[in-house]
């Protein structure tokens, strides 16, 4: 039987396409992570007295 079947096609299409969205999802976590502590540095930097 033929593995390019149109089931076995939707089945890899949706796969990638649910990788594509997860690693967005990821790096969407770590850019709000490093956002927080960009935050936490000029709390900092400002608490130590530095105009920010």
């Amino acid at each position: 039987m033929n593995d390019d079947t149109p089931d076995q096609s939707y089945r890899v299409t949706a796969d990638e396409l649910r990788q594509f969205i997860e690693r967005f999802e990821r790096l969407e976590a770590e850019k709000k992570d490093v956002a927080d502590q960009q935050k936490e540095v000029m709390a900092e930097a400002k608490g130590r007295g530095y105009d920010t």
